[in-house]
């Protein structure tokens, strides 16, 4: 059900935080809005800032973002906001991010779509140039996600058709990668479309696509898939109190979970 409607450009970057809110950006205008648990409507968080395609808060409530563009040259980077006072503090350079999940572990994981790679940035870093690369081979990587203990890091193939799982390792490296899931895809493309995704409390996953949101229990086997709130491209979803957040297009769509994947 559509339920709020404003003059976005391209929603993007859904994520919850622990109170129950909603955040989630209009990434040309550089604008992250809020939602608090029970409200209506969003509001503006962050006006003027910086182009973001992804977000997430660590343990610490510090909230971390993908950039793709800041400053005169516009430069893409990994930042961190601090709450308190919308102070944003480069995290690092040089890099090319499109989505990134924050770990209890002290690390930021983000996607390199074009590299095909899955690189690292410590949460304390300040502008660290060419963070390192922890995984590679992976068909235009977009979307990645942890399990709710930390334990797995997922992946989604945005010109593929799996969902990649990875074990962290203590050290914050990333071991066994595996095709975990087949993604579903229309028969008038040849990709999926895997795009940002999300955890539930049932540790099912839900993945953004061409075709729309599709769910995978545990075990990589598919459950369900919720059709696309509207023609244009699903990019983002996030969970809070059992309600599924999706941003398609000019537009932010809720969905409640229910007591199950297809309510």
């Amino acid at each position: 059900d559509f339920w709020w409607e404003v003059f976005l450009m391209i929603a993007d970057g859904a994520c919850a935080h622990s109170d129950g809110s909603i955040y989630f950006s209009d990434l040309p205008t550089g604008t992250i809005y809020r939602l608090d648990s029970g409200d209506e409507r969003p509001v503006v968080w962050l006006a003027d800032g910086p182009r973001i395609s992804g977000m997430d808060f660590a343990p610490d409530n510090q909230l971390y973002a993908a950039v793709q563009g800041q400053g005169e040259n516009q430069q893409k980077a990994i930042i961190r906001i601090d709450p308190a006072n919308k102070s944003i503090t480069t995290v690092a350079s040089a890099v090319n991010p499109n989505d990134l999940v924050v770990a209890k572990n002290g690390y930021v994981y983000f996607t390199d779509t074009s590299a095909g790679a899955v690189v690292r940035v410590p949460t304390t870093a300040n502008d660290m140039s060419r963070p390192p690369i922890l995984a590679r081979g992976i068909s235009k990587p977009n979307g990645i996600a942890l399990s709710p203990d930390h334990s797995a890091l997922f992946v989604s193939e945005y010109g593929g058709e799996h969902l990649w799982r990875f074990q962290l390792a203590p050290s914050g490296d990333l071991r066994g990668g595996e095709r975990f899931a087949t993604l579903a895809k229309s028969k008038d493309r040849d990709d999926t479309g895997g795009d940002g995704m999300t955890i539930g409390r049932d540790s099912q996953l839900y993945v953004a696509s061409h075709v729309g949101i599709q769910i995978f229990d545990n075990h990589g086997l598919p459950r369900a898939i919720l059709p696309k709130p509207q023609d244009s491209a699903t990019v983002s979803v996030a969970i809070s109190d059992n309600v599924l957040f999706a941003c398609s297009g000019d537009k932010l769509y809720r969905r409640s979970l229910g007591n199950s994947t297809t309510d």
